[in-house]
C-alpha cells in the first residue's frame, strides 16, 4: 500500500532519530518532486527539512526556510514552528557574543503568545511545541548561568520529549545541556550521568550532534580537572577541541576560546609552562585564521594566566593590567545591555583573587586585602545568583581563612561554618572534611592564635597556618567559582523565599528555626548546629535556645580541647 505524505514525513522523523542521513535525504528529494502536497502536508514537510537543515548545521538554509514558513503560516502553531527555527538561525549569527540575547528572547515570547492563541488546538499538537519552547527558554537561561530556571525548563523538555519519540533527535543535545548546568553547579555525579547518557544516545554523523559531543567532552575534562585527574582531562579537552575546530561558526570564538584557556589553566596546575605556551600560541593562530579580534576575552584571559606564571614582576603586572582590563570591559558590556551577558567572567576574577592573594603571602602587606575584599563579594553575589553550591562552599572556605589571618576569629567561624552546612547539604565529602578538620583544629589553638595576634605574627606564617597557600586557591579555580554573602538585602530575600540564612537551602514545612528577635530563618540542621556552636542568631546575636547559655569563643575552645584530650586517654 502506497504511504501517505503525513506517513513518509513520520518515517523522515524516523530516519532522522536513526541517524541515517542519506536515507533521510532520499526521501526529502523524492518529497520535494510530489505536487499533491495539501497545505498542511506541506507545512510539516517544510518543518521536517528545517530541522535537518539545522541537524546538519546548514545555517543558511535554515533561516531561509524558516522565513518562508513564517510567510506562508495560516495558524499559530505553524508561526511557531517557523519560530523555533529561527531562534537556532539566529543563534549561529553572533547574537549572543554581540550581548543582543535580548533578540532571542523576543522570539522566545511570540512563541508563548502563539501558544496561547493556539490553546484549541489538539494536544498532541501543542505538547510537542511546548518541549521546544521549554528548551529555547532552557537554552538561554544557561547562557545567562541561571541554572535553576535552566534546569526547571529542560526537565519540562525531557519529560514531553520522552513521550514522543517523533522528536527523540533533540534529546542528547538536551542531556548536554543538562549536564553542562550541573557542572556550573557543582553536582558532578549528575552531570556525568547526563554527559555519558548524551553519548548513549547520539546516534549518525550529523554536526549537531559531534558540536553537542565536543561540549560532553568539555564538560566531562572540566569534572576531571576537579577531580584532579589531570591527564585525563586534557584528553578529553583534546577531544573536545579537534570536534570545535572542525567547523567554522561562533563555536569557535566561544567554545573553542573556553576549551584552549581550560587547557591552559591545566597544564599550568601541571607547572607545564611550555605546553602553555603551545596552545597560547596555537590559540593566536586560530584566532588570527578565523580573523576574531584580537582582544578576545578568552585569548586575553589565558595570556594573563601565562603571565601571572612568571616569576619576573614585569610579566606579572602586565597580567594584573589585562585581569583588570577584563573586568572593566565586563561591566561597561553588562551596563549595555538589560540581561546578564553570557561571558565567562568569572574565571577573571578567580585569577586576579589569585594573583592578590600570592602578593600578600609574598609581600605581608595586609593592605592588599583591600583589593581582594571586592573580588570575593562579587564571586559571592554572582554564585548566589547561579546557585552553584560546591563553589558557594570554596568561596565561603576562602572568607573564613581571610577572616582568620586577620584575627577575626568569630567570623572566620561563621563562613566556615556556612561553608561547611552548604558542602555538607549538597553531599561535598571532601569539602566538608577539609573544613571540619580546619575548624577543629582553629577550636584548639585558640591560645596559639592569640598568641600570634600579640606579637603581630607576618602573614605569611598566618597564611600558612590557615592553609591557605597555592594548592587552595587552585581548588578554587578548578571549579570556577562563583557564591554568596549575608547582608541585610539577602536576609530579606530569605525571609520571602524561606531559605535558610546559613546553607542557604529551601526550607520545606515545619523543619525550621525563626528568631524571635529578627525572623531571620534557619534550617532545623543549622539551628543545631549554631546552638551546639555559640547558641546565637546570626544576625542579632540573641540566644536561638532560649533554655541555653550563650557560649563565649573561650568556652568553647576549652570544650574543644577537653573533647581532645578525652581521645588522647
Amino acid at each position: 500500500m502506497t504511504e501517505s505524505i503525513s506517513d513518509l514525513i513520520d518515517r523522515g522523523y524516523q530516519l532522522l532519530n536513526e541517524g541515517k542521513e542519506e536515507a533521510l535525504i532520499q526521501l526529502i528529494t523524492n518529497l520535494e518532486k510530489r505536487n499533491d502536497l495539501n497545505p498542511k502536508d506541506k507545512h510539516y514537510f517544510q518543518f521536517l527539512k528545517g530541522i535537518y537543515y539545522m541537524a546538519s548545521w546548514r545555517i543558511e538554509d535554515l533561516l531561509r526556510i524558516a522565513e518562508q514558513i513564517y510567510k506562508e503560516s495560516e495558524n499559530p502553531l505553524y508561526s511557531f514552528d517557523a519560530l523555533y527555527l529561527k531562534f537556532w538561525a539566529y543563534w549561529n549569527q553572533k547574537l549572543i557574543l554581540r550581548h543582543r540575547s535580548d533578540d532571542l528572547w523576543r522570539v522566545v515570547d511570540d512563541c508563548e503568545k502563539l501558544l496561547k492563541l493556539a490553546f484549541q488546538e489538539p494536544l498532541l499538537e501543542i505538547e510537542p511545541r511546548n518541549a521546544l519552547y521549554y528548551y529555547m527558554k532552557g537554552h538561554l537561561y544557561t547562557t545567562q548561568r541561571d541554572n535553576d530556571q535552566a534546569l526547571e525548563n529542560y526537565k519540562k523538555t525531557l519529560a514531553i520529549l520522552e513521550h514522543h519519540e517523533k522528536y527523540s533527535f533533540l534529546i542528547p543535545p538536551l542531556l548536554t545541556g543538562m549536564g553542562s548546568v550541573y557542572v556550573d553547579k557543582g553536582e558532578i555525579e549528575l552531570a556525568l550521568k547526563y554527559h555519558k547518557r548524551n553519548f548513549e544516545l547520539t546516534k549518525g554523523n550529523y554536526k549537531i550532534y559531534k558540536i553537542t559531543n565536543g561540549f560532553s567532552f568539555r564538560n566531562i575534562g572540566q569534572i576531571y580537572y576537579q577531580q584532579g585527574k589531570l591527564d585525563l582531562a586534557v584528553e578529553n579537552l583534546e577531544k573536545s577541541l579537534e570536534i570545535h575546530e572542525s567547523f567554522k561558526s561562533f563555536l569557535i570564538q566561544s567554545e573553542v576560546g573556553l576549551i584552549y584557556d581550560n587547557l591552559i589553566r591545566i597544564v599550568l596546575d601541571k607547572d607545564s609552562v611550555a605546553k602553555a605556551q603551545e596552545y597560547l600560541y596555537r590559540f593566536e593562530k586560530l584566532i588570527e585564521k578565523n580573523k576574531l579580534p584580537k582582544d578576545f576575552w578568552a585569548y586575553i584571559l589565558s595570556k594573563a594566566r601565562l603571565l601571572k606564571s612568571s616569576s619576573r614582576i614585569r610579566n606579572r603586572a602586565e597580567a594584573e593590567k589585562l585581569l583588570i582590563e577584563l573586568i572593566d570591559r565586563y561591566d561597561a558590556a553588562k551596563k549595555s545591555v538589560n540581561r546578564s551577558t553570557g561571558e565567562e567572567w568569572t574565571p577573571t576574577l578567580i585569577e586576579l583573587c589569585d594573583f592578590y592573594i600570592e602578593e600578600l603571602r609574598l609581600t605581608n602587606d595586609l593592605k592588599i586585602l583591600d583589593d581582594i575584599q571586592p573580588l570575593i563579594s562579587r564571586l559571592l553575589k554572582e554564585s548566589e545568583r547561579t546557585n552553584s553550591y560546591s563553589l558557594q562552599a570554596q568561596t565561603y572556605l576562602l572568607q573564613g581563612k581571610i577572616s582568620l589571618i586577620t584575627f577575626k576569629i568569630k567570623e572566620a567561624r561563621r563562613f566556615l561554618t556556612q561553608a561547611e552546612r552548604i558542602a555538607e547539604r549538597h553531599g561535598l565529602v571532601q569539602l566538608v572534611t577539609e573544613i571540619s578538620s580546619l575548624h577543629e583544629d582553629i577550636m584548639q589553638q585558640l591560645e596559639m592564635w592569640d598568641d600570634l595576634e600579640e606579637i603581630n605574627a607576618p602573614v605569611s606564617k598566618r597564611m600558612e597556618l590557615a592553609h591557605l597557600g597555592k594548592d587552595f586557591v587552585k581548588s578554587i579555580r578548578s571549579r570556577l567559582i562563583k557564591v554568596a554573602q549575608v547582608s541585610e538585602k539577602s536576609i530579606t530575600v530569605y525571609k520571602e523565599q524561606k531559605k535558610c540564612l546559613v546553607c542557604k537551602g529551601n526550607i520545606e514545612g515545619f523543619n525550621n528555626y525563626i528568631c524571635s528577635s529578627c525572623d531571620s530563618v534557619y534550617c532545623e540542621h543549622c539551628a543545631r548546629a549554631l546552638i551546639d556552636i555559640d547558641n546565637t542568631c546570626w544576625m542579632c546575636e540573641s540566644p536561638i535556645d532560649k533554655s541555653k547559655p550563650v557560649k563565649s569563643l573561650k568556652q568553647e575552645g576549652e570544650l574543644a580541647n577537653t573533647k581532645r584530650e578525652k581521645v588522647k586517654k
